[in-house]
């Protein structure tokens, strides 16, 4: 069988996705519970990127209040680019943005992308190396 195109994967993947998310349980807090685990068991990273979830994603934002001491940067389309902005009140300082996504405020500090040590990134699927297909204009990649 051929390798589908990049585009013909998404669709399949997001119809695959559409299905999951049908029959599965609507509940992150396993996952959230998880990532929390591993960020206890790793306290040397201070500074995290993550996202604001679409529908069907996993909402990563209570790690926020979770792990109060980590500085959390969330990304935000400028352009053609993301910036990351430092976000402590995500309920006062995310807002629709972009594609329907929740971003930062444009009064929260831009922050350098570099100084970024863990980053929580959002994907359609991912390979066993790691590789990501994300959902759209690939800003992660």
């Amino acid at each position: 069988m051929a390798i589908p195109e990049h585009r013909q994967l998404k669709t399949l993947l997001r119809a695959s996705m559409r299905d999951l998310a049908r029959n599965s349980p609507k509940d992150s807090a396993p996952v959230v519970a998880a990532v929390a685990r591993w960020l206890a068991s790793h306290p040397e990273p201070g500074t995290i990127a993550s996202f604001a979830a679409l529908p069907g994603e996993v909402d990563l934002l209570p790690l926020l209040s979770m792990e109060p001491g980590r500085r959390w940067m969330f990304p935000k389309v400028e352009g053609e680019h993301l910036a990351f902005h430092e976000i402590r009140d995500p309920a006062t300082e995310l807002l629709p943005g972009a594609f329907g996504i929740r971003e930062p405020h444009h009064l929260t500090p831009v922050i350098d992308p570099r100084t970024i040590e863990v980053f929580l990134c959002p994907g359609l699927a991912f390979d066993q190396r790691g590789g990501r297909l994300g959902r759209g204009r690939g800003f992660y990649d």
